[in-house]
């Protein structure tokens, strides 16, 4: 095994010798450095050598007093900038137990940390709207524009009263946010014990006793098991919270296993008008292929498609629909789901808080529609989101996703 190691270890060195730019090799290689007349050792330094390579470390890096992990950079290399140190990072088991048997490499390098990737984000201030105020003001913007016309005058009057009263107690705001990682089980608690562990290193690093770096190891301890707890405890209330909503808990189960919910291609296609358009073509094209499909095998069918027979109905005619009632109305929708779309004029939340002052134009528009067999063409709109088939594909061709439509709740109405 050991001759298979050092054949594959020079072939990957005259790989990587030939590319002109620095290179950084670290790693634990289960060899004993500091042991220079082992004839392992002494085969492993001669390739390094001839490679044009350096090791920096010179240190136990294992709890046995051995030299196992490598920090391997070129002679010549501009990447380092001072001399390799190893310190013991003080791992945790999440009973706080002290765990691991290497110690950690630190490295000064010599490049810019590359800054926090930074975002555009357009949100409302919905909890600082007084309710009273707006069930007011919305109250009378529809009185000020009577119904009128067909629904799509509805849904249009509907439409622009809820906007403008929305942009008058909550206008649109636009920052620039920085992306960082959720933390959300993150607590206090947690803060002050690797502030105190903070303050505990720096002073076994000046001092250099042993009692500073036992003080040290306890409190790594200590913050290992209440970052293990806060976890624990905020995953748990998630459970509690939402025992029956399988959207969230499928999201938590993903999260927890490292799995990304939204790695979608739009990380890789620049989003422009024409990733917009092959999206909207392709799914197009699905449609209409779907639809030549079904055709061509009713077609070819030796049975009576139902929805092109030529036979007389012999069963009671539907003339109308009967109309529906606000009670009807303001049950559906307190019973439907507290999700909202970008399409919706007001969201979700709100909208149930101000039913009261908003029903009445809801059973009109709803009401309209069932009486003319008219569907308004705002009720045809939908926000449509490329959803990846499988997270093995290439994110580069359309034809790997599948098209996710979101309503708005009025239109499920």
């Amino acid at each position: 095994m050991r001759s298979i190691f050092f054949d594959e270890w020079s072939i990957f060195l005259d790989a990587q010798i030939l590319n002109s730019r620095d290179i950084l090799i670290t790693g634990d290689f289960n060899l004993h450095l500091d042991v220079p007349d082992n004839p392992d050792v002494m085969r492993f330094n001669n390739l390094i050598d001839v490679h044009g390579l350096k090791q920096h470390v010179n240190e136990p890096t294992h709890m046995l007093g051995h030299t196992l992990d490598l920090f391997i950079a070129r002679d010549s290399s501009r990447l380092l900038c001072d001399a390799v140190a190893v310190v013991d990072p003080g791992l945790t088991d999440p009973s706080g137990n002290h765990s691991g048997e290497h110690f950690a490499i630190v490295a000064p390098l010599n490049f810019i940390k590359p800054s926090r990737q930074r975002k555009i984000v357009t949100f409302r201030k919905y909890a600082s709207i007084n309710l009273t105020d707006f069930r007011t003001d919305i109250r009378m913007t529809l009185k000020a524009c009577p119904p009128h016309g067909d629904a799509a005058s509805l849904v249009e009057l509907y439409t622009h009263a809820c906007s403008d009263t929305i942009d008058l107690h909550a206008p649109l705001i636009t920052k620039v946010a920085t992306i960082r990682p959720d933390t959300a089980w993150y607590t206090k608690e947690l803060w002050l014990a690797k502030t105190l562990r903070r303050k505990l290193e720096r002073c076994w690093r000046k001092t250099g006793l042993a009692i500073h770096r036992a003080m040290y190891k306890d409190q790594c301890g200590v913050v290992g098991r209440l970052i293990w707890d806060a976890k624990k405890n905020y995953n748990e209330r998630v459970l509690h919270i939402f025992p029956s909503n399988q959207s969230k808990l499928f999201n938590l189960s993903r999260r927890l296993f490292g799995l990304n919910n939204h790695e979608c291609a739009n990380h890789n296609l620049s989003v422009n008008s024409n990733v917009s358009e092959a999206f909207s073509k392709f799914f197009s094209e699905k449609v209409n292929n779907v639809r030549t499909t079904l055709k061509r095998i009713n077609q070819a069918s030796n049975t009576i498609d139902p929805l092109y027979c030529n036979k007389p109905f012999a069963g009671l005619p539907l003339m109308e629909f009967p109309s529906a009632t606000t009670d009807e109305v303001e049950a559906v929708i307190h019973r439907s789901s507290w999700k909202s779309c970008d399409l919706d004029p007001l969201p979700t939340a709100l909208l149930k808080l101000c039913l009261p002052k908003l029903s009445a134009t809801l059973l009109s528009i709803i009401n309209h529609s069932l009486n003319t067999g008219v569907v308004p063409s705002h009720f045809k709109k939908a926000r449509v989101t490329p959803v990846p088939k499988s997270r093995a594909t290439s994110y580069d061709d359309v034809s790997n996703y599948r098209p996710m439509s979101q309503l708005p709740l009025s239109r499920k109405c």
